[in-house]
């Protein structure tokens, strides 16, 4: 496994277990494509080589993940060129925002994720994709995506698979916050533990996983991905992803978009008043 210590993203492999890391603290870990690159890279790595048995992705610092980097539609050329068209944006955002997802959900090992603090937006597709999420008592699990830039949210389907959907419209409808044990309840999160006890639980969950039989474990997860599958996941995803697509060419999604390149440009936040 190619290790990674520096960047957006980190990567190490001790023994049977890798561990993945988004690493954009001082922007509370928002995914650029920098980031996403390498880890549709680490991923392919992963499913290739089966030298690892269990993954672990967390997040560096306070929080898991604040979705997507908002800025990049104005501070990345590339991006904002290929956003400017209908196919552009279609299959720049299906490489960056689909794909690592899928490869992570697909992985033949087991996945943990381990959170903390926020999980909004983008972060909640891959909290969603794994097999065990541990979190700590300080996490929030949400999105301000519908509701401050008029676009139907990317992680909308996969969220709602996980916790029903009067809870994800209070999330995407109301822009509201699920804590800890919301989650827990909901189905989201496995384990809910104090911050002291968050590395701990995650380690002996992703030992005891990398010590059952490898080829079993992969066998059981085919099957259990097949029968969600059989029952409509993978069809709601396409189509989602289509619908998310279009939610960016409405005149009130353009608007808004205008809006936030103008306050970007000032110097302003990537959320229009945020």
């Amino acid at each position: 496994m190619t290790s990674l210590t520096s960047g957006p993203l980190l990567v190490d492999q001790t023994d049977d277990i890798c561990r993945i890391t988004f690493n954009r603290p001082d922007i509370l870990n928002a995914q650029n494509p920098e980031m996403l690159e390498a880890l549709g890279a680490t991923l392919d790595q992963l499913a290739r080589e089966r030298a690892a048995r269990v993954v672990i992705l967390g997040g560096a610092g306070q929080s898991f993940c604040s979705g997507h980097d908002l800025r990049q539609m104005h501070d990345n050329h590339d991006y904002r060129r290929n956003a400017e068209t209908v196919e552009g944006r279609y299959w720049q955002e299906l490489r960056l925002f689909v794909e690592p997802v899928r490869k992570f959900r697909e992985l033949a090992i087991p996945t943990v994720c381990r959170v903390q603090g926020h999980c909004l937006a983008a972060g909640l597709m891959f909290a969603a994709a794994a097999d065990f999420v541990v979190a700590d008592s300080t996490v929030s699990f949400g999105s301000p995506i519908l509701t401050s830039i008029a676009v139907n949210d990317a992680e909308v389907a996969s969220f709602a698979l996980r916790v029903g959907e009067t809870w994800a419209k209070r999330v995407f409808w109301l822009d509201e916050r699920m804590t800890g044990n919301d989650a827990v309840e909901a189905g989201l999160v496995t384990w809910l533990v104090d911050p002291e006890q968050l590395d701990a639980t995650v380690g002996s969950v992703a030992m005891k996983l990398a010590a059952a039989p490898p080829e079993t474990i992969a066998l059981s997860k085919q099957s259990l991905q097949f029968m969600a599958d059989q029952q409509g996941e993978a069809a709601v995803n396409r189509f989602h992803f289509m619908a998310h697509q279009l939610s960016h060419w409405t005149s009130e999604s353009q608007r808004v978009l205008g809006e936030r390149m103008t306050q970007l440009a000032a110097g302003g936040s990537a959320v229009k008043g945020r």
